[in-house]
């Protein structure tokens, strides 16, 4: 799972076995260590509707059940929404990368740009 941070937005990509995991599990999480006893955990659950809490360096994003059946088993791109009416908090599908190679982009959902 990929975290992008600007401003007031949240951006989360997600590859095709963190969908899946979602889905299954109701959860995906991640931790970025930056030194001995710092780190940083993210995660995306399924829930009751969109909402971010941050607390003891967790950011914990929560998705509607019904939206996440309806993104991961259609062509819908992302998940898109605001919470807390500033914060805009994105959770898309990792696309393959065009100029990466097949075993770079294994994981990832067909680039909708890529030419067939």
């Amino acid at each position: 799972m990929k975290l992008r941070i600007k401003g007031d937005a949240l951006r989360l990509r997600l590859s095709r076995t963190e969908v899946t995991r979602l889905v299954k599990v109701g959860s995906v999480t991640e931790v970025i260590h930056f030194a001995p006893g710092s780190s940083l955990e993210y995660s995306v659950s399924v829930g009751r509707e969109l909402g971010v809490t941050y607390a003891a360096n967790h950011i914990a994003i929560t998705l509607s059940a019904e939206e996440v059946r309806a993104w991961a088993t259609s062509d819908q791109d992302g998940i898109y929404g605001e919470a807390g009416g500033a914060l805009t908090v994105t959770v898309e599908k990792d696309f393959a990368c065009l100029d990466r190679t097949d075993a770079e982009n294994a994981d990832m959902f067909p680039n909708p740009k890529a030419m067939c």
